[in-house]
């Protein structure tokens, strides 16, 4: 495993006022290199990249620090049907519920959902349509710069 740090440095309009400028950016970088993926087979994801905010705002001696990680479950096909409210196991709901809670976003294929003779309200809560499809909408959240696991 290979921990990689790349620091992206303000601009110089932006250059510091205070001992951490006025904005500071990191991108943390992971990448699993080949042995690793070979003791890990179930593991999917060979990198992961994080970008971190720190920005000052005003003339306060306040700092805000924040970043961003997006995840949307995109759920089509035999897979959806674990996710009917009338069938699920409580805990698998419970876990469900708290995605949604998280801003996870929850989607069904709008095919997958005709093709099953459902509607969002015999799936657990929090689920949104995708009524283009399921494909459709990985392509949408991949050009969102979203990356495509499939476990």
């Amino acid at each position: 495993m290979r921990d990689e740090r790349r620091y992206y440095h303000e601009t110089p309009r932006d250059r510091p006022r205070r001992h951490l400028g006025k904005n500071a950016y990191a991108c943390f970088l992971r990448r699993y290199d080949a042995n690793h993926l070979a003791q890990h087979p179930k593991q999917k994801i060979a990198a992961i990249k994080l970008l971190v905010a720190a920005e000052a705002p005003n003339e306060e001696n306040t700092i805000n620090c924040s970043f961003r990680l997006g995840v949307a479950l995109v759920i089509y096909g035999q897979a959806l049907r674990a996710f009917h409210s009338a069938s699920a196991n409580p805990d698998f709901a419970r876990h469900v519920g708290q995605f949604s809670r998280a801003g996870i976003e929850l989607a069904a294929c709008g095919n997958t959902v005709k093709s099953q003779n459902v509607s969002l309200k015999d799936l657990l809560p929090g689920f949104v349509s995708a009524e283009k499809g399921g494909v459709v909408r990985l392509a949408e959240l991949q050009s969102q710069g979203y990356l495509y696991l499939r476990p």
